[in-house]
């Protein structure tokens, strides 16, 4: 994975906050267009932030959910988190940052990351091979606990790490770009986002 600058952490968290219910080839399109060639991603949303423009320039991008989302980029870009060092507790204080967006950052941005994505393409193969689990990813910390322990041991069991295999069932799984057919890159060092 490598060493993963502050600029593409960022980046990456704003992505994953707006990828939330939505496909990634979509919203790296959106957040392309939102940030344009901004150096530094939460410095760009501050600065909305205090012209009272981002909401608006969201809006321009098409991307939806403009309130949560707004509001998720305000907050998480006024926290001062380290984005290098913060844990999975840290990035949920911030609203639009459940359990699966959480570990989605911290499983694609931290090496040896032990983590699973609950979302609908895991659960689908864990429904596939026999596993009772609920279509949405559940949001109680205790079945999400059950389940994320499921998939390490899966994981393990294939020998592969939980990010390996999480993009490996996404990536056989995802909606395709209708442009180029492929999914779109949206996570660091070329892996792809959801």
């Amino acid at each position: 994975m490598g060493s993963i600058s502050s600029v593409e952490l960022e980046r990456f968290l704003l992505f994953s906050i707006a990828v939330a219910g939505k496909t990634a080839w979509m919203v790296e399109k959106a957040m392309s267009a939102f940030l344009g060639n901004a150096k530094h991603p939460f410095a760009k949303v501050r600065r909305l932030a205090k012209q009272r423009q981002l909401k608006s320039k969201l809006r321009q991008t098409r991307i939806g959910q403009y309130t949560k989302i707004a509001r998720g980029f305000k907050e998480i870009a006024f926290s001062g988190l380290d984005l290098h060092n913060c844990t999975l507790d840290d990035l949920m204080t911030i609203h639009g940052i459940g359990p699966k967006t959480a570990r989605f950052f911290l499983l694609h941005t931290r090496e040896d990351a032990r983590y699973a994505v609950l979302d609908t393409h895991i659960l689908a193969f864990l429904r596939e091979a026999g596993h009772k689990v609920p279509k949405a990813t559940p949001q109680g910390a205790k079945r999400y606990a059950e389940l994320e322990a499921l998939v390490l041991k899966i994981a393990d069991e294939q020998n592969v790490s939980p990010a390996d295999f999480d993009m490996a069932i996404w990536m056989s799984r995802a909606r395709r770009n209708p442009e180029t057919g492929q999914p779109d890159p949206g996570v660091p060092d070329g892996k792809v986002g959801r």
